[in-house]
């Protein structure tokens, strides 16, 4: 049972919370975005801040950090400068009232200890609602390791019917993994010696056709660059092209023309010299290999009229008949 008087107090300003929330979530959502992360936010429920009010922490119900929160969920968490450069990033829209992070100092032990911070709405003459400027909220900025790894342990922990030592340890014990994952893939391919490295053929093939071309190309690189050395494997695989026969078509006169041209990826103007270069073998071997079908697009055959002369059977539908 929820007191009136409680319910009652919450309400005067809830529908605050819900225009902060709004606010909010159109900056940090994009935030977001655009670092390849997600977004979630929430406003708390009566229900659980009568559960923190009866525990006494805090003198009145606006003195509740948390009663709009916010997450930020990144691929690795930020550190060292990329902390800096996040928290900076931040301070454009917010006043950073307290970053908080590591609140326990014994290696024995292992909690709920992501990055928090507490942030107020900067003014901005886009902010009607002035009243919005008094809130101060959470920010909490987890990987998808530490997210995950709270999300499977929220019910059976942090809200568990009957909390249990078993319960808790394997919390423990598995945030700590989580931790040390986090390191780990934050550290990248530094927490291996360089004498581990090993030789390896797919990759090291991958490698050495990026190599060419980053040499060679001038226009933009997609940012996939790992699916961009596949294509070009398979392609110059399909019809029996050896690396080395590859640079001297890419160091050609028409090599040269292609690389320059601003209407063209660096896919299309590869295949539009395989194409070219190629065109028997690989209508005989498309579909037979890797590649299934051939990409050509209208830019291309305005370039090349071997592109026009790529059967339909074999080409990609770009429309459906």
């Amino acid at each position: 049972m929820i007191p009136t008087q409680l319910s009652a107090s919450f309400a005067t300003f809830a529908h605050n919370l819900r225009a902060l929330k709004e606010r909010v979530d159109s900056i940090l959502r994009t935030f977001a975005e655009e670092q390849d992360g997600q977004y979630t936010s929430r406003v708390k429920s009566i229900d659980s801040i009568f559960e923190k009010a009866v525990l006494g922490y805090y003198s009145k119900l606006n003195e509740i950090e948390d009663l709009f929160a916010a997450t930020v969920i990144l691929p690795t968490a930020p550190i060292g400068a990329a902390l800096t450069e996040f928290t900076q990033s931040l301070s454009g829209h917010f006043t950073v009232l307290e970053v908080r992070s590591n609140r326990t100092r014994r290696p024995s032990e292992f909690i709920y200890d992501d990055l928090h911070y507490i942030l107020k709405l900067k003014d901005s003459a886009l902010l009607l609602n002035k009243s919005l400027l008094t809130f101060s909220f959470e920010l909490q900025v987890k990987s998808y390791l530490q997210h995950g790894w709270a999300k499977a342990t929220h019910n059976t922990i942090y809200k568990a019917i009957n909390e249990s030592w078993r319960a808790s340890r394997v919390a423990a014990q598995t945030r700590a993994a989580v931790e040390m994952i986090e390191a780990a893939l934050t550290t990248g391919e530094g927490l291996l010696p360089d004498e581990a490295d090993q030789r390896y053929m797919p990759i090291d093939e991958r490698v050495a056709i990026l190599g060419l071309l980053l040499e060679w190309w001038q226009g933009e690189f997609p940012g996939n660059r790992r699916r961009l050395g596949l294509f070009a494997l398979n392609a110059i695989k399909l019809v029996n092209c050896s690396m080395e026969d590859l640079k001297i078509i890419l160091a050609s006169e028409r090599g040269t023309y292609l690389q320059g041209l601003p209407s063209l990826s660096i896919q299309q103007a590869i295949l539009i010299l395989i194409i070219e270069n190629y065109f028997d073998i690989l209508v005989q071997r498309v579909q037979k290999g890797e590649i299934k079908y051939l990409l050509i697009t209208r830019e291309m055959e305005d370039i090349s009229e071997k592109c026009r002369e790529v059967p339909e059977n074999i080409r990609f539908r770009l429309a459906d008949d």
